[in-house]
């Protein structure tokens, strides 16, 4: 009999399959935020309270500059000046700030003066400032024998006309200064045209162009404030402008101090011939058309 051949199936082998591994979940780090605890009275009592320290006061600061002001009893002087003096131990003292003489190419000393002009009672220096050689100019000034109290004003007896200005007084008269100069340059800034052209005439100067008449008046006022207020509160100073502006325009004709118009003689100066045209209007309206052709 045929013998049947046994046949072997092959088992399927099964592999058991690897689990599979789970990656962690990435987490974002996060700031970590303490948790809220709620105080009591008794926490807060036992925290030391923070200790304030005051606010740091601001240093006083150094006046940046010194004023000399001119004495009173020297008001009346047109000027008084000085170049250099001489030091206790004989030796002369001079600032320099770098000018030389055009000739000699030497360095020029400065000269310090003051006056009765309003700008000019006072010299203001900063205290910082020295001269090309690195004196002080305060010092020098501080020093000088015109310089009312210093060592060598009191040691030579030289008459002061200046001094260092510490007290109210001084800063009345520097006040007062200010004062006249601000009230010069408002009259002038308020001065009609016919004015104005009038203390043009009378300071000497001749243009007849307004900006530059404003300029030159504003500018005089400023630097002769009571020369300026004298000037325009004289109640005859359009008449006296208009004798100048004659004599400009050769009108009138001086001899000496005589005034003189064609054949008529005005006055023997300028103040008789105000009282002469004052008692003539006739005159004087004359004068002015003749000006007015001239001009």
């Amino acid at each position: 009999m045929p013998t049947k051949k046994k046949t072997t199936k092959a088992k399927a082998t099964k592999t058991k399959a690897q689990p599979q591994t789970k990656k962690a979940p990435v987490v974002e780090e996060q700031d970590v935020v303490a948790p809220e605890v709620e105080t009591t009275v008794a926490d807060e009592a036992e925290e030391p309270a923070p200790v304030q320290t005051p606010p740091k006061q601001p240093k006083p600061q150094k006046e940046p500059y010194t004023y000399f002001v001119l004495l009173p009893e020297f008001m009346s002087q047109a000027k008084l000046s000085f170049v250099g003096y001489e030091g206790m131990d004989g030796n002369w003292e001079f600032l320099y700030d770098g000018r030389k003489d055009k000739n000699t190419k030497d360095f020029i000393p400065v000269r310090f003066y003051m006056s009765y002009r309003a700008r000019e009672r006072q010299m203001r220096i900063p205290n910082g400032k020295k001269d090309m050689f690195g004196k002080s100019w305060v010092e020098y000034l501080r020093n000088s024998p015109y310089c009312k109290g210093s060592e060598l004003q009191k040691f030579r007896g030289t008459i002061p006309w200046y001094k260092e200005m510490k007290e109210d007084e001084d800063a009345v008269i520097a006040i007062e200064a200010k004062e006249t100069r601000l009230e010069a340059e408002n009259k002038a800034m308020a001065l009609t045209d016919t004015e104005r052209i009038a203390v043009c005439n009378l300071i000497g100067i001749f243009t007849d162009k307004p900006s530059i008449q404003k300029h030159r008046v504003l500018e005089y006022a400023g630097g002769n404030p009571l020369d300026f207020l004298e000037l325009v509160n004289s109640p005859n100073f359009l008449l006296r402008s208009l004798i100048r502006q004659a004599i400009q325009a050769k009108v009138i004709k001086l001899m000496g101090t005589v005034h003189v118009w064609g054949p008529t003689t005005l006055g023997g100066d300028e103040n008789a011939t105000i009282a002469f045209l004052l008692n003539n209007p006739q005159v004087k309206s004359s004068l002015e058309q003749a000006v007015k052709m001239e001009s």
